[in-house]
């Protein structure tokens, strides 16, 4: 289009030069026989003005007209032209300045073009490369491969190649890895004269894509090696998980065997314990006995009866233990009960015993069997360590977080340091009449076993030399819409232990 515009004034001036003087000649021709016919007889002076009037005004007018003509489209053409190389020079700094390396190349292979880019990239000047062959910057193996001619015939045939990747080789040697774009320059009758090549630089691209892959198969291979090392370690856990379980089955089986054990020894002691006390009081009741006779028949009673309760705290730690022992829970009043023990604690060891009990009736849910128990243990241990002249006291009162029932003593007290371990399985509180007071450190940790399994928890206050308060909960009985439940009502279920506590009980009774 920009062509066709720029020939346009250049063969009008053509024209022009031919065909103004034709027409010129016409127009006189024809003047002439219009004056030849109409002006002549007229006379001289008519010829005169007519003649200035068509020589002196059209001939001017007409000249005017196309020299006019001619100088604006000349100075059309001349504007297009700027534009034009304003449009060149702006396409020329856009490829003098681009990093990418832009040459053309004629069917011969010689190099034709040569920009900045090129320079930069290769280190040879326009100068030093523009007529010599683009093989200059291939690699001697491409060249064997014949890669060049493959490229040119590409070109030819399919007019370009897109993102060709190989290598070039620089002024001093380097190898560069380089992307080629190459596209076919033909002339106006669409002949091939060369092609223009983009060659970009991706060395430091492709060693970073290199670094990235060496990185990945690296990171690949610790990968693996991390999860053969955890895939072994996983299954040395599975095996110690497997040996564990196989020594805790053991340790099961020894358990329950212990626990046998304990409670067929303990059955077997009871029986020949019971015989003696049998005897001992059917001798003692007969009579007939020297004083010293019956003094030893009295230590021998005594001794019998310590060996009968160490047996049956032995056999009721075999039961919680085991998960045996049986609770069966129901709606109690603590009031008579907590009495009836304190009447037998009085007659049979006629030490002072001071109950302090609410007036309104103290309605827990519990086993009285199993509260007996506890509280005798309680009253027993308050009595061991305290002076035979002094007072233990009982008392209950309702909380909030159920029943409390208190066992207070004035006796020696226990140190802050040994609190904590009270409760545990044959620990004594070490002090210097050990020896003096019996016991094997088994009726707290029966009591704390208790307490725990009737859903209430047990705990000690003491000074060291003042005395030692003993507390344990129960929980309050439950009330419904009918009424308070019977004992016909209640059902049996398995008890869970209650934490802390380490013993599982069967539970026999209804729960709150």
């Amino acid at each position: 289009m920009n062509v066709i515009t720029r020939m346009r004034p250049i063969e009008t001036i053509e024209r022009l030069r031919w065909g103004l003087p034709v027409l010129i000649f016409l127009f006189v021709v024809v003047h002439q026989l219009w004056e030849a016919g109409l002006i002549e007889p007229r006379g001289p002076t008519i010829r005169f003005v007519e003649g200035v009037l068509v020589y002196g005004l059209i001939g001017p007018f007409v000249t005017w007209w196309v020299l006019t003509w001619i100088g604006r489209n000349l100075r059309q053409q001349e504007s297009i032209e700027q534009q034009m190389r304003q449009r060149e020079q702006y396409l020329a700094s856009i490829t003098t300045a681009s990093a990418d390396a832009i040459i053309s190349v004629d069917n011969s292979g010689c190099i034709q073009s040569w920009n900045q880019g090129a320079e930069r990239m290769f280190g040879w000047s326009a100068e030093e490369i523009v007529g010599q062959p683009v093989n200059s910057l291939v690699p001697p193996e491409r060249l064997a491969e014949g890669e060049p001619t493959t490229l040119m015939q590409t070109v030819a045939e399919a007019g370009f190649v897109n993102h060709f990747e190989t290598e070039r080789v620089t002024r001093d040697g380097q190898r560069l890895v380089v992307e080629v774009t190459s596209h076919r320059l033909t002339d106006s009758a669409g002949r091939m004269i060369g092609s223009a090549t983009i060659i970009r630089d991706i060395t430091a691209r492709k060693r970073a894509e290199e670094q990235i892959l060496n990185l990945n198969r690296a990171l690949e291979e610790r990968v693996a090696l991390r999860t053969s090392e955890l895939q072994d370690a996983l299954q040395q856990l599975r095996d110690r998980a497997d040996e564990l379980e196989r020594a805790n089955q053991e340790l099961t089986a020894l358990d329950h065997l212990k626990s046998e054990f304990v409670s067929m020894v303990s059955h077997e002691l009871r029986a020949p314990l019971t015989n003696i006390n049998g005897s001992v009081e059917l001798l003692m009741s007969e009579g007939g006995f020297e004083p010293s006779q019956r003094t030893m028949l009295q230590i021998i009673g005594d001794q019998t009866q310590r060996l009968t309760r160490l047996v049956q705290g032995i056999l009721n730690v075999s039961r919680i233990e085991a998960g045996r022992l049986h609770l069966r829970q129901e709606r109690l009043d603590l009031r008579p009960l907590i009495q009836r023990v304190a009447q037998n604690v009085r007659a049979a060891t006629a030490r002072c015993l001071d109950v302090s009990l609410p007036a309104e009736p103290v309605i827990a849910w519990a086993d009285a069997d199993r509260v007996e128990e506890i509280l005798t243990n309680l009253i027993d241990n308050a009595f061991k360590y305290s002076a035979p002249e002094t007072t233990v006291r009982v008392s209950s009162q309702v909380s909030p977080d159920g029943i409390v029932i208190a066992v207070s003593d004035t006796g020696v007290g226990i140190p802050p340091d040994q609190l904590d371990h009270i409760f545990e399985k044959f620990h004594r509180v070490e002090q210097g009449d050990n020896r003096e007071t019996y016991g094997y450190g088994l009726g707290l940790y029966i009591a704390r076993g208790l307490v725990e399994a009737l859903g209430g928890r047990i705990w000690a206050e003491s000074t060291p030399g003042e005395g030692s308060t003993f507390y344990f909960t129960l929980p309050l009985a439950p009330q419904t819409e009918e009424g308070p439940w019977t004992n016909d009502e209640q059902s049996h279920k398995l008890a869970e232990p209650v934490s802390p506590s380490p013993w599982v009980l069967e539970r026999v009774g209804g729960a709150p």
